[in-house]
């Protein structure tokens, strides 16, 4: 990330800005997932007597790969951070109680797979650094260096 926090240079030196845009998208993003994923977490497969949670998986792995997106294409943790903000919101929001008593997401145990599920491996993935790896010198410019030594 640049001193200024705006963002972070990729390989070719351009930098990504980071504006208020981009957390009020990634807000807005992670409101939508939230609300879609409290409402598809319920539905399961069977296969015997065992009851696969598959939407609650396949939601999760959508906030997964979408924070991780957001995070390596903006080079901070920040607007992977916001997203799964606003996903944590919209799933407390819709884990309370309603005024007629009804609950979106209820207190069954794929509900709690899905809530706490998603609450521990979103904050896994925003702690994750934007760049993985050791980031050493491009390819060019470690041909530039050995070309440069080969000539002294």
């Amino acid at each position: 990330m640049s001193a200024d926090g705006v963002g972070s240079p990729d390989r070719t030196g351009s930098i990504t800005p980071i504006t208020g845009w981009t957390f009020g998208w990634a807000l807005l993003a992670g409101l939508v997932l939230g609300m879609i994923g409290a409402f598809l977490q319920a539905a399961t497969f069977e296969v015997g007597p065992v009851t696969i949670p598959v939407w609650a998986i396949l939601v999760m792995l959508t906030l997964l790969v979408s924070i991780r997106a957001i995070t390596v294409s903006y080079g901070s943790r920040k607007p992977g951070s916001v997203f799964f903000l606003g996903w944590l919101i919209a799933s407390i929001v819709l884990a309370l109680p309603l005024p007629s008593g009804d609950q979106v997401i209820a207190d069954g145990a794929v509900q709690v797979f899905y809530f706490f599920g998603g609450v521990v491996l979103g904050s896994t993935f925003v702690s994750l650094p934007a760049a993985l790896g050791a980031r050493g010198p491009s390819k060019e410019e470690t041909n530039a260096a050995i070309r440069g030594n080969s000539n002294a």
